[in-house]
């Protein structure tokens, strides 16, 4: 499960320039091994964000009401409840889930066990496709100006399958440190 504000677009390929001065109305990903991942956004923002990734599966949930995180978090369990992963092993974002945030979760879904992705994410983000390493090198270019600026603005690229698989593995071993 991706929760923190630069995973959550990384993964999306979803930019989202308001992102971060909303916090109390977070997105989240819910991306089950050898599944299809499932965006979670506030009912307005849903048809903002669609067309920015690859992602299909859209839930929103109702900003307004039940007092943050609340509402988000029920929908998540709902979307894990969905995906069959209720009683399973889930990556969690530790270091990005507030307090009350993992224990309205883990109250909704006690037989679950949630294990620290931090690192996982971090390490895939520290990948670079083809794409990625040409714009990193067309800014460090202009930076030192010896290149004149890019005719296109550059699209962030989104991770490969084969990479987002390779990192779910681990998640699956029972030695992977949890909090449950």
């Amino acid at each position: 499960m991706i929760l923190g504000v630069e995973n959550v677009q990384y993964a999306s390929g979803a930019w989202l320039a308001y992102a971060k001065a909303y916090l109390d109305r977070p997105n989240c990903i819910v991306w089950p091994v050898g599944g299809e991942p499932t965006y979670i956004a506030g009912d307005e923002l849903v048809d903002g964000i669609r067309p920015l990734t690859a992602i299909t599966r859209f839930v929103g949930y109702e900003e307004r009401g039940a007092k943050p995180p609340a509402v988000i978090v029920d929908t998540v369990a709902d979307v894990i409840r969905a995906a069959g992963m209720a009683r399973g092993r889930i990556g969690l974002e530790m270091l990005r889930t507030s307090v009350p945030f993992f224990e309205r979760l883990t109250a909704l879904l006690p037989d679950a066990t949630f294990v620290a992705a931090d690192d996982l994410l971090r390490t895939l983000r520290m990948v670079k496709t083809s794409s990625e390493i040409e714009i990193l090198r067309d800014v460090a270019l202009r930076q030192d100006g010896r290149s004149p600026p890019p005719s296109r603005a550059p699209v962030p690229a989104r991770p490969s399958a084969s990479l987002v698989s390779r990192f779910k593995r681990p998640l699956s071993k029972p030695d992977a440190p949890s909090r449950s």
